[in-house]
């Protein structure tokens, strides 16, 4: 199964409540960018223009959601942009899940890719995920997934999102399997139109139903304590450290990302295809 959904940034504008109505009728969800480093040398961290505003709408409108940070490795340290971002967002409301947006890389003074991008990325998942109780996917493009070494941050377990400009959300072009044995999430478009307004926006697919979406987020487990013949009841957070897997089994004979319908029952993280193919499963924390 795939559920489709729109990457928000301050490059779309006009949002109101009928534009995250909209969203949520569609049953699709959006990604809000929260902040970034800046891509000049003052080091300084900004908070997206749009993101208070979408946010608010997001939660109004029951629209699933999740929160982005844009990182600039070459400017900051991962400990910096991660509790800037920590700090940003404050507290998560149940469902929100949390993703690290890794396109500007550090650069040997070849033009090569430094091994110290892994080890950044690394030490912000990993901070974040210690200050918010939640597993951060990691966003990053075909390029960056195929010269960096990943081996950390995948056995990390951090679910995987990343692009591939075809078009199709069934297919995000042909990458071999080589940290991930899965996609969580792809972005499959930058040509897409937001619902109401029609502004241009980049469009994201989740390889799986809605629910599972939501349960890669915060997470509140409702605890009853009875003392006295008085029951009280508290909200206890918990991390979503745990991702069960729904599969998408790869039947096809290419190299390409499987297309093939979902497979019922949970699952831990499959192997590679026979193919050598990264196959798309639905993430999930149950």
């Amino acid at each position: 199964m795939e559920t489709l959904g729109y990457d928000l940034s301050s490059y779309q504008g006009n949002l109101s409540s009928d534009v995250f109505s909209a969203i949520a009728a569609e049953g699709k969800f959006v990604v809000i960018q929260v902040n970034y480093g800046t891509p000049d040398n003052s080091r300084v961290l900004n908070v997206d223009s749009n993101f208070a505003l979408a946010r608010s709408l997001a939660q109004a409108s029951g629209t699933v959601h999740g929160l982005y940070h844009f990182s600039y490795p070459t400017l900051n340290s991962a400990s910096d942009e991660a509790d800037f971002f920590v700090s940003t967002i404050g507290d998560l409301s149940e469902g929100e899940f949390i993703a690290l947006d890794f396109e500007e890389p550090i650069k040997n003074a070849d033009g090569s890719l430094s091994s110290d991008n892994a080890s950044w990325a690394y030490s912000w998942l990993s901070s974040v995920e210690s200050q918010t109780g939640v597993k951060p996917l990691i966003y990053m493009d075909q390029n960056l997934y195929l010269n960096i070494d990943w081996t950390e941050v995948a056995n990390a377990g951090y679910p995987l999102w990343i692009a591939g400009y075809t078009n199709d959300p069934s297919n995000l072009g042909s990458f071999p399997a080589k940290y991930w044995s899965f996609v969580s999430m792809g972005q499959y478009s930058d040509k897409g139109t937001m619902p109401v307004n029609g502004d241009i926006i980049d469009l994201d697919v989740f390889y799986g139903p809605l629910d599972n979406l939501r349960k890669l987020g915060k997470q509140i487990v409702m605890t009853t304590t009875t003392t006295n013949q008085t029951t009280t009841t508290v909200s206890d957070p918990v991390s979503s450290t745990t991702t069960p897997t729904i599969v998408i089994p790869d039947t096809s004979s290419t190299d390409s990302v499987s297309t093939a319908p979902e497979a019922g029952g949970a699952v831990t993280a499959n192997e590679p295809s026979s193919s050598g193919s990264v196959e798309k499963v639905a993430t999930s924390t149950e």
